[in-house]
């Protein structure tokens, strides 16, 4: 069974994707959804694995970019119903029959794996009441929607597609609430006006019409993501719950309302579709059951009703494809097909500002937002971008969503405030700091000029943006001094070095902010990181590098002082939840719960490698302001986001060893020793 994570689909800000969309995400997929959003900008909620890009499927060269990158393609998007249709049959083809050659194409150049097509059981037309209507039964449709429906499948059989895998679902009149609702669909409008005008009106009657709740609807739609491909690839799957006349649909109406006022009200129909739909084959091949009949479906209309979720039921466009379409005229809508500009107007993705995104931490921070969301982002370093051994994001296959400037925290505070102003950045993540402790003690200034000064223009030009959501502050467990025991996030501070100090000063000015301004800031505080990409002079890789070299490390104090130490890949994935879920004021510490002394540290490391302590490690005086031993206590952001540290210490230092072997000849060019900038 294959596992499709990356999911594009077209309209999918209609009624099915706006219930489709939601599930989809809380499933933990990636979902980027295209469509021209004439129902509205606030269809779906904001997510941070969702992207919208309001955009025209019959925009060819649009439609591909926007489709890069995905597993999979949904194919929603259409001029729906008939009366729709026959309101402006020319634009009807253009969107639901000619557009579809650039979702073919589109899913062809960008190497997706599958396609689920959106069809329709109306392209059955007329059939005999006892006959039971298959995906094998004869295409017959009277409408021009169903016309194209069919030819849409066709034409996909008929084109080569290489590996494509796809499938067409045609799926029975839907109904239910959804938060884009349609009370323009047969169960939706005789419930609708029971609730309204006590009045059921019957459109003919003895037309048969099969029905679908659309929660199985959204179900059928999941199961397409994770079917194999030998049962669904090039084959037709009727979806229904069960076959009702109009009458028996208006009789179940009134019974599940259960309102002894409502009157039925029958006029003739010339809408003479009535067939009875066979599912067997979703069942058998599928092993696919419907769940939710249709009286749920009415009654969730009912809920809405009277929850107020339905505002004037009867005439509000929004509810009525054809009322909204009178309204909007699409051929002037229609972005230009030969126009290749991607209006960053028209796409609503959330932007992550990385400051400090050539630093270990910030590298990977990004690398980790690319996998694992569609954000947007922007990384900002003082330094040129670094060699790509140092930042993973660069093998990112979705590194399209990732552009740098060089600005320096230091010199170009105004810039940065421009470009975080005009991008409208909803998240930004810092950083940016002087981060060497001994060090700090030979130009403390140049400590406090970028870890305070630079800090403090940042966050009060930062203070009064209304597009800001979250700013999270890497800060630093070195703020709490010498102290002993288990460390809590409100433990006081105590530095013991003009580095922690200064960090102690930003941290303190951020609170002030965060009290009088309401300025969203959270802090992170981290045990002592590691992992692969680390600079060179950090314990761990200098360890292993030393060891190959035959060279002495030198250990302060005889490396005696203990520490807990945390692979970045656990940082990143309790850092994103922090930056979307945690409240303005909040500081979570991030750590594993074991302390080992740095010369047991360098043991392992060099015994791995085949060498002695004692041939690799050599004693050095105490560092000035080196903190005792402590731990830090994470069982708030344990807690809160349910998160653990999944890399143990020894599996990190395997990888960070074999990145430096597979590394090594980049590495032996490489300076091994920390130089300071000022």
């Amino acid at each position: 069974m294959k596992e499709f994570k990356k999911i594009f689909i077209t309209g999918g800000a209609g009624y099915v994707g706006s219930l489709l969309v939601p599930s989809l995400l809380e499933l933990g997929y990636m979902i980027t959804v295209y469509d021209l959003m004439i129902y509205g900008e606030n269809v779906l909620q904001e997510h941070p694995n969702l992207t919208i890009i309001k955009g025209d499927i019959r925009n060819k060269e649009k439609l591909k970019w926007a489709s890069a990158g995905a597993d999979t393609l949904i194919h929603l998007a259409c001029i729906s119903n008939d009366p729709s249709f026959d309101l402006n049959p020319e634009l009807g083809k253009s969107v639901n029959f000619d557009a579809f050659y650039n979702i073919i194409e589109s899913c062809k150049d960008n190497k997706i794996k599958r396609l689920i097509m959106a069809s329709s059981t109306s392209q059955y037309g007329i059939k005999p009441l006892n006959v039971e209507v298959t995906e094998d039964s004869s295409a017959e449709p009277i409408t021009d929607y169903a016309k194209y429906k069919i030819e849409c499948e066709r034409l996909l059989q008929n084109t080569e597609t290489g590996d494509l895998e796809y499938v067409f679902v045609r799926p029975a009149t839907l109904c239910g609430y959804a938060p884009r609702l349609r009370l323009d669909l047969s169960v939706n409008i005789l419930t609708i006006n029971a609730l309204i005008n006590k009045k059921i009106k019957i459109f003919g009657g003895s037309q048969m019409r099969p029905a679908l709740n659309i929660k199985d609807m959204v179900r059928f739609y999941e199961l397409m993501l994770i079917a194999p491909k030998e049962k669904i690839h090039n084959q037709a799957f009727n979806v229904a719950y069960n076959n009702m006349t109009i009458q028996e649909i208006g009789n179940m109406v009134k019974n599940t309302i259960a309102d002894e006022n409502v009157i039925f009200e029958v006029t003739p129909s010339n809408d003479n579709r009535s067939y009875h739909v066979n599912c067997d084959k979703m069942k058998n091949i599928l092993d696919f059951e419907c769940k939710y009949g249709l009286d749920d479906a009415v009654l969730s209309i009912k809920k809405a009703y009277e929850e107020g979720l339905i505002s004037d039921g009867l005439n509000n466009s929004f509810y009525f494809n054809i009322k909204r379409m009178k309204e909007r005229n699409l051929e002037d809508e229609k972005i230009n097909s030969k126009s290749t500009t991607i209006c960053k107007d028209n796409i609503k993705v959330p932007t992550v500002v990385v400051i400090g995104s050539n630093s270990f931490s910030g590298s990977h921070y990004i690398d980790f937002l690319l996998e694992k969301t569609n954000y947007n982002i922007l990384g900002i370093s003082r330094s040129p971008e670094n060699k790509e051994i140092f930042l993973p994001y660069k093998n990112n296959p979705n590194r399209s969503r990732f552009t740098f400037h060089q600005l320096d925290l230091n010199k170009d505070i105004d810039q940065i405030i421009l470009l975080i102003d005009e991008l409208q950045a909803e998240y930004i993540v810092n950083f940016a700091s002087q981060s060497m402790v001994g060090q700090s003690w030979d130009n403390p200034d140049h400590w406090y000029n970028t870890n305070v000064l630079s800090t403090v223009k940042l966050t009060n030009s930062l203070k009064d943006k209304d597009y800001l959501k979250k700013y999270v502050h890497v800060s630093t467990p070195e703020v709490y001094g010498s102290c002993s025991g288990s460390v809590k996030e409100d433990n006081p501070f105590n530095p013991s070095t003009p580095y922690a100090g200064s960090r102690a000063a930003a941290d303190d000015f951020i609170y002030m902010l965060i009290k009088q301004f309401n300025f969203p800031a959270v802090f992170t505080r981290a045990a002592n990181v590691y992992g692969p990409g680390q600079q060179l002079f950090k314990i761990i890789p200098r360890a292993i590098i030393y060891s190959k070299l035959g060279k002495k490390i030198p250990l302060h104090g005889g490396g005696n002082a203990k520490r807990a130490f945390i692979d970045i890949r656990d940082v990143c994935e309790a850092t994103l939840q922090i930056m979307e879920k945690a409240k303005p004021g909040d500081v979570y510490h991030l750590s594993t719960n074991t302390l080992i002394s740095v010369r047991d540290l360098v043991s392992i490391i060099v015994n791995k490698l085949g060498k002695s302590f004692d041939e690799v490690a050599e004693v050095v005086e105490t560092r000035r302001g080196l903190d005792d031993a402590y731990i830090l206590d994470s069982t708030k952001a344990k807690i809160e986001f349910n998160w653990q540290p999944k890399i143990n210490l020894e599996e990190g230092i395997n990888q960070t060893i074999n990145w430096i072997n597979n590394n090594w000849e980049i590495i032996l060019k490489e300076n091994l020793e920390y130089i300071h900038k000022e």
